[in-house]
Formats: C-alpha cells, structure tokens, sequence
C-alpha cells in the first residue's frame, strides 16, 4: 500500500515526542499506585528537536520522580526549556491513580486529552492548556481533576497528529 510521506513524518515525529514515564514500585516491591504520562511536542520536526524532546523527557522524569506535583512539574521543565534551548515546547503531563479512577493533568499548550467513555462518547477534559514550555522561565500552570467513568480511556496526542488527520480525533476540524 502507498504510505502518505507527509502522514509518516508527522507519524515518527509523535513518537519521539512521546514521553512515558511510570512511577516504580516502593522499596517493598509493591507496583506503584500512581501511573504518570506525558506527551509533548517540539517545535520543528528535525533533528535537534529529537535531540531537546530527549532532555525534556529525562528532566521532566527527573522531577516526577523527585515527587513535585504535576504544575510544578511542568513550570520546572518550562525553566530547563527556557534556559537550555531555543525552541518551545507543548506537553500535557497527566497522572492517574487507577484506585481512585481519577486523572490529574496539565497542560503547557498541548492539545488536551480525550476521555473515551464506555457509553462510546468523547469529551475532552475540562483544562485551560498554559503557555508553551520555554515561554517563560518560570510559569504557573493550573492542575484539573476529573473523576474517570469504570471502563474509561484516556487518550492524549500530538498535534502534529491532529494536523494531518482533520475530523479523526474532532469531527468538527
């Protein structure tokens, strides 16, 4: 079959901005009862935008795992961006506890994640996305809750995803 070239750029370039990063187990070796996500975006789809979304993974999971909560997640990361590169970057980082059925995310001018519900409707969460990550040195983001119906999906994407499939995710667009 043809491959669209322009499907498959923006294709690889969603999976290597993809970042997930899930919490470990406690020293007991218990599974962990917290699982956390991010995705994000680079400006450019070349190599140096590789090369950043590589950094911000790692220092992204890097304050993750030093216990911040998700806003300070994401204004840390937005400092490294500022003072490390010069591209920005969107990322929604999301943390969700399974026994609670509840999910926490953020944004930083990402698209904002979708809630597939088993009823088969779509919603997206209730966020207000906050400035890119790299736009200011030090930003505040605000976190929201939502509780998660059993038998829920949480499905977050690109952008660059969303740019060359218009009406597959919004059937709006």
């Amino acid at each position: 079959p043809e491959v669209d070239d322009a499907l498959a750029v923006e294709v690889e370039a969603a999976v290597i901005s993809a970042t997930l990063y899930t919490a470990p187990g406690d020293a007991s070796g218990a599974p962990a009862r917290i699982h956390e996500s991010g995705m994000g975006d680079v400006e450019g789809h070349d190599g140096p935008a590789a090369a950043i979304m590589g950094q911000v993974r790692t220092v992204l999971s890097t304050y993750v795992a030093e216990g911040y909560p998700p806003a300070e997640v994401l204004s840390r990361t937005s400092g490294f961006v500022a003072a490390h590169t010069d591209r920005l970057v969107s990322c929604c980082y999301v943390e969700l506890h399974p026994k609670q059925r509840t999910v926490t995310c953020v944004s930083a001018g990402h698209p904002v994640p979708v809630v597939l519900h088993p009823r088969h409707d779509a919603r997206e969460l209730s966020l207000e996305p906050g400035s890119l990550l790299g736009a200011q040195p030090d930003p505040s983001y605000v976190e929201h809750t939502a509780v998660l119906a059993e038998g829920s999906c949480l499905a977050l994407v690109t952008d660059g995803l969303l740019d060359v499939l218009p009406g597959v995710m919004y059937p709006d667009l």
